[in-house]
């Protein structure tokens, strides 16, 4: 993500390829990409979601989320 750009990006493998990593459009909150992440999951890999200003939340900080926020 360019420094530029603002939002937050769910990072994530398609068809578990580990030679490309996808990224979906970037969204305006940490919880939304979270939540976007969680579905995400249900059909990729989800390596990491990475916010403004380089803040990246690992797939196991993920995943521990997706456990938490279940509803």
């Amino acid at each position: 993500m360019s420094e530029e750009q603002k939002g937050w990006c769910v990072h994530y493998l398609q068809d578990g390829d580990l030679a490309k990593d996808w990224k979906r459009p970037p969204l305006p909150s940490k919880e939304e990409a979270l939540k976007h992440a969680c579905e995400t999951r249900r059909y990729h890999v989800v390596t990491y979601v990475e916010g403004p200003g380089g803040e990246i939340i690992d797939a196991k900080a993920v995943e521990q989320w997706c456990a938490e926020d279940r509803r």
